[in-house]
C-alpha cells in the first residue's frame, strides 16, 4: 500500500505540474465532468496546492463524490493537510467525521490509516475517534494505530481507558426523577479496548495497579497482560502470584496456562510431578492448560520427567492418554514409538485420533504400514478421515497413495470424501483434475467447495474451464467462491459473468498464462478499485455482510440477554440486548436474497429451532412466519452454546452461520471454551462452514477463536 501511496503522490506531482495554469474550480469542475470516473490523481492534484481554499473544495465535494472509491482517496487527499497549520484543523476533522459516521466500513478504515500516517494532528484525532460514540470496531483500529505511536505522556490516558469500571461509583449511577430518562449514563469499556491501553502502559504502570489488575479485574485478558508485565520487571511477588493464579480453578485455562509458563521457567523440572498430577484431574483443568502443561514437561528435556512421562502413555481415561501423547511428542525411542501404535486400536475414537494425528507429527513413516491396516479395516467408520489426514502428511504426493485416495473420493460419507478429496489434490498424480471436475457437480455443497479451493489452489490453466462450467451451476457463497477461484487463476475482471468468462477463454485460452504472485498482487488492487465503484446494496447482521443463500442464524436467548443495552431504545428506555438482536436480525432476514434459504436456532439452557426441517426444506416457509416467531421470543435460562452449534452442524444444506451469545457457556454438553472450539474446528475441518459471531455485552473469547477458525468475521457491541 505504501508502494502504491508513492507512486501515486509522483503521479499527483506530475498532474500538478501539467495543470498549474488551472485554476481551482477549474480543477474541481474537472473532476465533477469526469463523475465516476475520476481518478485518485485527479484529488491529490488539487490536495497538493496546499492552500485553505483546495482543503475546502474537497471537503465540499465529499458528499458529492459518486461512489466509494473516491470518497477513500478524498480522505488520503484530506491527510496531506497534515502540518499546514492555515488547514491541518478542519482537514483532519472531516477525515475524523469520516471515521465516525460513514456507514462503509472501507470509508471508516480508510479514514483511521489516514490519521495513522499524519504526524502532525494524526495522534491527536485518533485519540478524538477513540473516546466518541463511534462503532467500537472503528475505535479499536484508532487505538491500535494510537498506540503504535505511544510515548509517556500517552500513559495517563491508556491509564483512563484500562481503569475498571466500577458500577457503583457515584459519577457511574444513573440519576433519579423526572430527567434520569435523558441522563448521559457512562459504560463500562469495550475489553479489547482496555487491553491495548493496558498493553501500551503496563510496562510503566505501577506494581500495584498490575496486582490489582492480576487479582480482581474481570478480564483474563487483562489479568495476563497484568502476570507477564509483572513478570518481565522480576517483581519479588511474582511467585506468589503465579502460584496463586495456576492453583485457582475459578480462573480460565488461558491464565493458568500463562502461571505455568512463569512457574516451569523459575522452577523447571521441580513442577514436572505437580502438572502431571493437575492433568489428571480433567474436572478442574481445561484442555487449554493441559495441553500447555504437556508442552511444557516435554521442553524441560529432564531424563528423569521424561521416564515418567513415557510410563504414562496407554494409560489411565481418554484425557490421560491424550495428555500422555503430547506431552511424549518430542521422545524418539523406538520402544515408546511402539507404545504409542497401540493407541490406534484403543477403544475410544478421541485416543484413536489423537494417536493418528500424533504419529504424522512425529513423521514415523514407519507407521505407515500399521495406518494402512486400519484403513482397511477400520474400527469405526468415523476413523477414516484422520487415517487419510495422517497417511496422507506421510506419504506426501506418492502416487501409490494417490491410487488408494480414489476409492475414498467418490464414497459416501462426506467427511472421508472430503478429506480425500483434499488429498488427492495435493498429490497432483495423473488424473487428478477429472476427480476434482466430478467433485462439482457433486450433490453434496462441501464437497463442491472443496473441489472449487483445490482448483484454485492447484495454479493450473487446466482448472479454468472446470470453473467456468460451475460458475452457472452455482448461487450464493458458492457462486462467490466460483468466482474468486476464476480471478486467483486468471485475474480476469469478470465476476460473475459467464459470457465474459467464455468469450475470453475461447479467445485467449490457449496462450494464457496464469499469472504470478507479484502480478496478482497488482491486479487485486485494481479489483479493489473496482469494486468500490460499484454502488450495491447486500443483507447484513451487526454489519456483516450475508452473501450465503444457505444460512442458519444462532441466537443466544438466556437470562443475561435482558440486560440494557446503553445507547439503544425502545421508544424512550433503554433496549434490551435480546431487543437489538431481534430487530437486528427481523432486518436481516427481511434483506435476504428472495431464493436465499435459512433457519433460526435459539438457545438457552437448552436449544429450540424455528423450522423443524433442514433448510433444504425450507421452501414453503414464509418470512412472515419467521418474523411472528422471533418477535414472541424471551429471555431465561443458561448459555448453552456447545448443543446449539452442534445441532446447526446437522443440518447437511448450511454454508454459512451467524452466532450471537452475551456470556461464557455455562450449559450443554461442553462448556470449556478451549474444547468448544476445538470440537467446532473439527466438525468443520471438511465441512468449511463460514462462521461469524456477535459477542453482545463485551468481548468473548470463545466466540472470536470460532470466528477466526472458520473464516467469518468477529465482532462486538454493547
Amino acid at each position: 500500500m505504501l508502494l502504491l501511496r508513492l507512486a501515486l503522490f509522483a503521479l499527483c506531482s506530475l498532474a500538478s505540474v501539467l495543470t498549474q495554469g488551472e485554476s481551482l474550480a477549474d480543477r474541481i469542475e474537472k473532476v465533477k465532468s469526469k463523475g465516476p470516473d475520476a481518478e485518485a490523481a485527479d484529488l491529490y492534484a488539487i490536495a497538493d496546492l496546499g492552500t485553505r481554499e483546495a482543503m475546502q473544495a474537497l471537503v465540499d465535494y465529499y458528499k458529492d463524490a459518486p461512489n466509494v472509491y473516491l470518497r477513500r482517496e478524498l480522505v488520503f487527499a484530506l491527510a496531506r493537510f497534515d502540518g499546514r497549520k492555515d488547514c491541518e484543523q478542519p482537514a483532519l476533522e472531516k477525515i475524523t467525521n469520516v471515521a465516525t459516521t460513514a456507514t462503509q466500513p472501507e470509508l471508516r478504515k480508510a479514514a483511521v490509516d489516514a490519521l495513522a500516517g499524519c504526524a502532525s494532528l494524526g495522534k491527536h484525532f485518533l485519540a478524538v475517534i477513540v473516546q466518541s460514540e463511534a462503532d467500537d470496531s472503528v475505535r479499536k483500529a484508532a487505538l491500535a494505530a494510537h498506540t503504535r505511536k505511544a510515548s509517556d505522556e500517552d500513559v495517563p490516558f491508556y491509564e483512563r481507558l484500562w481503569k475498571p469500571f466500577d458500577p457503583n461509583a457515584k459519577e457511574n449511577k444513573r440519576p433519579k426523577g423526572k430527567d434520569a430518562g435523558d441522563a448521559k449514563v457512562p459504560r463500562p469499556e469495550l475489553e479489547d479496548l482496555r487491553v491495548l491501553a493496558f498493553e501500551a502502559s503496563a510496562e510503566k504502570s505501577d506494581e500495584k495497579k498490575l496486582i490489582d489488575i492480576l487479582e480482581k479485574d474481570v478480564s483474563q485478558k487483562m489479568r495476563n497482560i497484568a502476570l507477564k508485565a509483572l513478570h518481565r520487571r522480576g517483581s519479588k511477588r511474582i511467585g506468589e502470584l503465579a502460584t496463586k493464579v495456576f492453583e485457582r480453578v475459578d480462573v480460565p485455562g488461558m491464565t493458568r496456562s500463562e502461571a505455568a509458563k512463569i512457574l516451569a521457567e523459575m522452577q523447571g523440572s521441580k513442577l514436572a510431578d505437580a502438572f502431571v498430577k493437575l492433568s489428571k484431574k480433567q474436572a478442574v483443568t481445561p484442555e487449554d492448560l493441559r495441553k500447555t502443561m504437556a508442552q511444557l514437561l516435554g521442553a524441560m528435556r529432564d531424563k528423569a520427567v521424561d521416564q515418567k512421562l513415557e510410563k504414562l502413555v496407554g494409560k489411565g481415561a481418554t484425557h490421560e492418554k491424550i495428555f500422555a501423547l503430547w506431552a511424549t511428542l518430542h521422545l524418539d525411542d523406538p520402544k515408546l514409538v511402539v507404545k504409542i501404535r497401540k493407541g490406534l486400536t484403543d477403544k475410544d475414537p478421541e485416543v484413536r485420533r489423537e494417536t493418528a494425528l500424533v504419529l504424522a507429527a512425529r513423521k514415523d513413516k514407519a507407521s505407515l504400514p500399521e495406518l494402512n491396516k486400519w484403513l482397511d479395516k477400520p474400527k469405526d467408520p468415523g476413523d477414516l478421515r484422520y487415517l487419510i489426514e495422517a497417511i496422507g502428511a506421510l506419504e506426501g504426493r506418492s502416487s501409490a497413495w494417490a491410487k488408494r485416495l480414489e476409492a475414498y473420493v467418490k464414497g459416501e460419507d462426506r467427511d472421508v470424501r472430503n478429506a480425500a478429496l483434499v488429498q488427492i489434490a495435493r498429490t497432483e498424480a495423473k488424473g487428478f483434475l477429472e476427480f476434482l471436475r466430478e467433485a462439482l457437480v457433486h450433490s453434496d455443497w462441501s464437497t463442491r467447495h472443496v473441489a472449487i479451493t483445490a482448483l484454485a489452489e492447484t495454479r493450473n490453466k487446466e482448472a479454468i474451464p472446470l470453473l467456468i462450467d460451475a460458475l452457472p451451476r452455482e448461487t450464493g457463497r458458492l457462486q462467490i467462491a466460483v468466482a474468486d477461484a476464476l480471478w486467483s487463476l486468471s485475474g480476469q475482471p469478470f465476476e460473475k459473468s459467464l459470457a465474459a468468462w467464455r468469450a475470453w477463454w475461447e479467445k485467449e485460452g490457449k496462450t494464457f498464462e496464469v499469472p504470478t504472485a507479484s502480478e496478482l498482487d497488482k491486479l487485486r488492487r485494481e479489483r479493489e478499485e473496482r469494486r468500490l465503484k460499484e454502488t450495491t446494496v447486500v443483507a447484513k447482521f451487526f454489519g456483516v455482510e450475508i452473501t450465503s443463500q444457505r444460512v442458519i442464524f444462532i441466537l443466544d436467548v438466556s437470562g443475561s440477554m435482558v440486560e440494557p443495552v446503553l445507547g439503544r431504545y425502545e421508544g424512550k428506555r433503554e433496549a434490551t440486548r435480546l431487543e437489538v438482536a431481534k430487530r437486528e436480525l427481523l432486518e436481516s432476514i427481511a434483506a435476504l436474497d428472495p431464493n436465499a434459504l435459512f433457519n433460526i436456532l435459539v438457545f438457552s439452557s437448552g436449544v429450540e429451532r424455528w423450522a423443524k426441517e433442514d433448510i433444504g426444506g425450507l421452501t414453503k416457509k414464509t418470512r412472515e412466519q419467521a418474523k411472528v416467531w422471533i418477535e414472541r421470543l424471551g429471555a431465561g435460562g443458561g448459555t448453552n452454546l456447545y448443543d446449539a452449534v452442534q445441532e446447526a452442524f446437522k443440518d447437511p444444506d448450511v454454508d454459512t452461520i451467524y452466532i450471537l451469545s452475551d456470556g461464557e457457556p455455562t450449559a450443554g454438553a461442553v462448556t470449556d471454551p478451549a474444547r468448544i472450539r476445538a470440537d467446532v474446528a473439527r466438525w468443520n475441518e471438511h465441512r468449511k462452514i463460514v462462521i461469524h459471531t456477535v459477542a453482545v455485552g463485551g468481548s468473548l473469547q470463545v466466540l472470536e477463536h470460532i470466528a477466526h477458525d472458520a473464516g467469518g468475521r468477529y465482532v462486538t457491541f454493547r
